[in-house]
């Protein structure tokens, strides 16, 4: 009796075993499973974090450049406003000038007129 329950104690260590083993393989494919998939994680945080990085790079390049077309246009914008002022005071001057040749021309037209009286 002493051998049936050895026998039956051994079978069961053997069967016992047999699941660890079977257990352990699954552990370890498992895991090896998982190392894969955070390595294509892990890829695939360094990509997206390379094309944030490119994209973020061309987003400053672009807002440079919209702050440059900004200031270019303010410039412009100024430089209009100051022509157009000019421009303003030139009309003036110039319609004054036509008024100063009208009374000019008529004040030569009447010394004319004055000179060839006393001939």
């Amino acid at each position: 009796m002493d051998e049936q329950i050895k026998d039956r104690l051994l079978i069961a260590l053997i069967i016992l075993s047999i699941i660890c083993l079977i257990l352990a393989i699954n552990s370890g494919l498992a895991a090896q499973k998982n190392k894969a998939m955070a390595q294509k994680e892990l890829a695939l945080r360094l990509d997206t974090e390379e094309k944030f990085e490119d994209v973020k790079s061309r987003f400053n390049f672009l807002e440079k450049k919209v702050v440059e077309a900004r200031t270019a246009y303010e410039k412009e914008k100024k430089a209009h406003s100051e022509n157009k002022d000019e421009l303003a005071t030139l009309k003036e001057d110039y319609e004054k000038l036509n008024i100063l040749k009208l009374k000019i021309e008529e004040d030569l037209k009447e010394a004319l007129f004055i000179k060839s009286q006393e001939q």
